[in-house]
């Protein structure tokens, strides 16, 4: 084979892998359910009182993650969202509006994040976001979202309330993508401290709402669905913020059919937490996020594709 006919090669390989990157696979699954813990850190997870999380771990795929710096939710719950970081999304914080222009806007002058991308690329696909602090839907734009309900009060009563009515109301609808966020860990961290009796047992309700919404979505979905459960920070005594390890490291665990033959990307951040959705529902990945699906693929002849 002569040398310019090897070069051709070569670069139409390169540029067919550059893009498929960014173009839609066949999705593998139908449907996708995460799940957001705010606060519920890596090192702090009581894995002896989640065994319902513990479950979706072992049956699934896990990785340690990393939230980004500082270590707050607004800004980590917006970089998950978006699918990208703070530079290019504009947010420190959950403020109504990115305190910088993003980098890349929509027609409503907001970076793209997964509801927004499922929106414009599946204009009547149904989805839904559930969530206790009333500063979670400045993460996401939330006019793209099919069915966003804030449910005040930061308590368990009212978590098994807003799970009870996905569980009844909203699922039965078959949605495309589902959010649903939990405040109670983060709020018993700041008050009674990371990892005190107090927190494990909030974790631990946590757990239960994890079991039962796992055991609805395999029911209506039929095996059709992924579930992901993620975290936006740990803590250090009863704050997070700082630079301690104990706050960056945040569990992001996926469950779900079509992951045979792939394993996690190391690192992973909490902003490939949108393109990992995205990528599990076979829609495209837009350029302007720098997160990416935090799988690749293992093959027999060369190890791993990077």
């Amino acid at each position: 084979m002569k040398l310019t006919e090897i070069k051709i090669k070569a670069v139409v390989a390169i540029m067919f892998a550059a893009m498929s990157f960014h173009a839609a696979e066949a999705g593998r699954v139908g449907h996708v359910v995460l799940i957001g813990v705010d606060g519920l850190g890596a090192r702090n997870i009581p894995w002896e009182r989640m065994p319902n999380l513990a479950r979706l771990r072992d049956k699934g795929k896990y990785t340690v993650a990393r939230a980004l710096f500082p270590t707050i939710s607004g800004l980590n719950w917006a970089s998950c969202m978006y699918g990208t970081i703070p530079d290019m999304h504009g947010f420190r914080d959950a403020t109504p509006l990115p305190e910088v222009k993003p980098a890349v806007t929509t027609k409503k002058g907001r970076h793209p994040c997964i509801f927004s991308e499922i929106r414009r690329q599946e204009p009547e696909a149904y989805t839904c976001s559930l969530y206790n602090w009333e500063h979670l839907a400045n993460c996401y734009e939330k006019t793209d979202v099919s069915c966003n309900k804030f449910y005040g009060g930061i308590t368990h009563e009212q978590e098994v309330s807003y799970t009870d009515e996905f569980i009844e109301k909203l699922l039965p609808k078959k949605p495309r993508f589902s959010f649903l966020y939990y405040d109670t860990v983060d709020e018993t961290g700041h008050l009674n401290g990371w990892n005190s009796s107090a927190y494990n047992d909030a974790c631990a309700g946590i757990d239960s709402l994890i079991g039962r919404i796992a055991t609805a979505v395999e029911a209506a979905m039929q095996g059709d669905a992924a579930i992901i459960v993620v975290a936006d920070h740990g803590g250090d005594k009863t704050g997070h913020g700082s630079a301690n390890i104990e706050c960056y490291e945040i569990p992001f665990v996926v469950y779900g059919p079509g992951l045979d033959g792939f394993i996690m990307r190391e690192p992973v951040a909490i902003c490939d937490v949108a393109p990992t959705a995205a990528w599990l529902l076979g829609l495209d990945i837009p350029e302007c996020w720098r997160g990416r699906p935090a799988f690749r693929r293992v093959t027999t002849t060369k190890g791993v594709e990077p």
